[in-house]
């Protein structure tokens, strides 16, 4: 009983960290689509921003096809979560044997908008500092554990989600593939993580070390 009791102890940090990375993860996604609603609802505005990314002659042709290409609105809002990491789209297209690819900065187009780029540290920072309230963290030491698992929650997320973002249309002859590439994403948002999540568990540890170092002085 005792050992289940110091296992408990041991891993609830960390597992509570698991489930605030993923919800913060969720969190993102929830605020991008609250605040690019108008953006996502509108996709053939995005095909067209998409477009003009491509230059006067591919995007001629792409904007042409805007009908044929429109993605899902839900796809749309996990490019720009996805995206508020730094994270570009890869398209992949081949017509009559022909192949082409391209790397696309959604924040580089004109729906984009600048505050999605604050989601992620703000939401990453809040599931730290939350989690190590909750776990009744102590010591900074070992603010590493529940900001250790926030991270691996939200990389696990974010790779997960990416089944919905993936994008593909087939025309027989032609073919159209848009998707967030897997590596960038589990790289870009474990960076995020690491650096937010993390240190807000850090920061709130130390935080809460130093209240209690008062708290311990006005008793006296």
């Amino acid at each position: 009983m005792d050992d289940a009791r110091t296992l408990a102890r041991d891993w609830w940090p960390t597992a509570a960290g698991v489930v605030a990375g993923a919800l913060a993860f969720g969190a993102v996604v929830a605020a991008t689509a609250v605040r690019q609603r108008d953006e996502a609802g509108d996709v053939a505005a995005f095909v067209d921003s998409l477009a003009a990314s491509f230059g006067p002659d591919a995007g001629r042709v792409l904007a042409e096809l805007a009908d044929w290409l429109e993605p899902d609105p839900t796809q749309v809002v996990a490019w720009f979560a996805y995206a508020s990491h730094r994270v570009p789209l890869e398209l992949d297209a081949e017509a009559f044997g022909n192949t082409a690819h391209r790397t696309v900065d959604v924040q580089s187009l004109s729906v984009w908008d600048g505050a999605l780029a604050y989601a992620p540290p703000v939401a990453l920072f809040a599931a730290g500092a939350a989690v190590v309230v909750l776990a009744s963290v102590r010591r900074p030491s070992r603010a590493w554990q529940p900001g250790l698992g926030v991270a691996a929650g939200y990389v696990a997320t974010a790779l997960l989600a990416l089944r919905v973002a993936g994008y593909e249309r087939s025309l027989g002859v032609a073919e159209l593939t848009i998707a967030p590439d897997p590596v960038t994403v589990a790289l870009h948002t474990a960076a995020y993580a690491l650096v937010f999540g993390l240190g807000g568990a850090v920061v709130v540890a130390l935080a809460r070390v130093q209240l209690a170092g008062r708290s311990d002085v006005r008793d006296e």
